[in-house]
Parts: structure tokens; sequence; C-alpha cells
């Protein structure tokens, strides 16, 4: 079970490798048209190890909470098009990978479908960090 709680912090802070953190940040913005890019292609899978209710919830639940004032400990400069994604990992007895993108448009974070493609492919990694706070407790 990964409930994600609205009360997240987005923290810049400097870990080492965030690959093993279990709750991470990557905030991308748009390629210039004239960088040249490597095509990535495969296969795409959803988030694995929840059930739809519970994803749902998740959505909804980090959606608010990137909408206020106060998510990130800095103030970004964000632009329309910028791209977030937030990433969820587990590796115990109900292991998890959930991945949730939003695209910032018109002064709001919207959710957005696009994927580890389009990312790699159109966008370059602006800024990334650890997740606070994020677990709900039980």
């Amino acid at each position: 079970m990964c409930r994600v709680t609205d009360q997240f912090k987005l923290c810049s802070c400097r870990v080492e490798d965030l690959k093993n953190v279990q709750a991470r940040w990557e905030w991308f913005r748009v390629r210039p048209e004239n960088e040249c890019v490597t095509i990535s292609m495969g296969e795409i899978k959803g988030n694995q190890g929840i059930d739809f209710f519970e994803d749902h919830q998740n959505r909804i639940s980090i959606l608010h909470r990137l909408n206020e004032p106060d998510v990130f400990d800095f103030q970004p400069q964000l632009q329309n098009g910028d791209l977030l994604v937030l990433y969820f990992t587990s590796s115990g007895k109900e292991g998890y990978s959930l991945e949730y993108p939003f695209e910032f448009e018109d002064g709001e974070w919207l959710s957005s479908e696009k994927n580890v493609f389009d990312r790699e492919n159109d966008f370059q990694m602006n800024r990334q960090g650890k997740i606070q706070d994020w677990q709900q407790k039980k």
C-alpha cells in the first residue's frame, strides 16, 4: 500500500544517489528546438503494485499539494510546459514502483500523460530532489 499524503515537501537537499531514495522528484524543461537528441523507444509499463483507486487518490492528493505555494523548499521559476515527475518506490513485501507526471500551464500544475520517452526526447533535466513527509501514517 502506498498512500501519499497531501503534506509532502519537495526538497532540493543534496542526496548522493537519488536513485536509491524511496521518494524523489525531477523537474524538466522543454529542450530548445535546435538541440539534437537521441530518440528513445521501448515499452511503457504503468504504475506497478497499486490498485486503481489508490493510484487515483494519490494523483488527487499530489495535484492538490503541488498547487500550494509552499510545496518546494525554494522559489522555482516555473514556465509553461515545465514537467515535474514524482517517483515512489519500495522493494519490500508490498513492492511498488510509481510515477506521477505533471505539466505546468497557465500558473498551475496539471496531471500529464507524458512518459519516460517524452522526457528523454523532448525535455532536459532542470533540477531534482527528495520528497519529504510523503507517506500517510496508518
